[in-house]
């Protein structure tokens, strides 16, 4: 009887933690890195980014890839005054999504996962392609996954840099 009060006791606690409210820490042992190769680039000198998720914890973390999902890393770069990456389904041209399917990839216990992007000077606008201004620019890296049962997982880190045009 003491054994089940016992168990009973341990198994009602478990329940109590697991419906609180508090915010719980679901990237415990999931780091992501984000690297610039120079922090001031121009045309002939591009921008090298790297970003990379380890999976240091104890469960695997899923998350989705794919034509419509893109890379598990998320990389963007925001312009002078920009808070936002340029999304081309807002420019008044239909924006037709790619033909093939995503997939739920899982992240295991120390594993890693990574993706590249250059800064070139090229940007992207609704009218097509356009050279980048000068300033200071902001690149973010955004992985997100979900451990089974758990909340869904954002990571995101930026950097800076100094464009020039010259």
């Amino acid at each position: 009887m003491r054994l089940r009060l016992v168990h009973a006791a341990i198994v009602l606690t478990a329940v109590a933690a697991s419906c609180s409210t508090e915010p719980t820490r679901p990237i415990d042992g999931l780091r992501l890195e984000l690297e610039l190769g120079t922090r001031a680039g121009s045309p002939g000198h591009p921008i090298g980014v790297k970003a990379r998720v380890v999976n240091n914890g104890l469960t695997a973390v899923s998350y989705v890839i794919g034509c419509g999902a893109g890379p598990p890393i998320r990389i963007a770069f925001l312009g002078p005054g920009e808070t936002e990456p340029f999304d081309p389904c807002r420019c008044p041209t239909p924006c037709v999504g790619p033909a093939c399917p995503d997939l739920i990839a899982s992240l295991e216990r120390g594993q890693v996962v990574e993706n590249v992007a250059t800064f070139d000077g090229t940007r992207m606008n609704c009218d097509g392609n356009c050279s980048a201004v000068a300033g200071r620019y902001t690149v973010t890296a955004t992985f997100q996954g979900n451990r089974f049962g758990a909340r869904p997982i954002t990571l995101t880190q930026t950097k800076t840099f100094d464009w020039s045009t010259r």
